[in-house]
């Protein structure tokens, strides 16, 4: 996904490849929680619980600590390697 505008998208593909998951918690942004958007429609037809976290309180998703966790490795990995960021991929 390289858009924010692909979640619906991905969800769906997520949902074929994986599994309906019986909860979702997302972050709230307008691609995630408009009424008219694939990713709703994805969330209703598989009748998935949607949980949506506050705004500014990472602390209610807990794939924050792991994204923040693999962000580390990545960037320890990058300065081990000497590798400038403008080549890292």
């Amino acid at each position: 996904m390289d858009t924010k505008r692909k979640a619906g998208n991905a969800l769906r593909t997520f949902c074929q490849e994986f599994g309906v998951p019986d909860r979702l918690t997302c972050d709230g942004s307008k691609e995630q929680s408009g009424k008219k958007t694939e990713f709703m429609r994805q969330v209703r037809k598989n009748d998935i619980d949607l949980h949506v976290i506050e705004p500014e309180r990472h602390n209610q998703n807990p794939c924050e600590g792991v994204i923040q966790e693999v962000r580390r490795k990545w960037f320890r990995t990058m300065v081990r390697s000497r590798v400038p960021r403008k080549f890292w991929d």
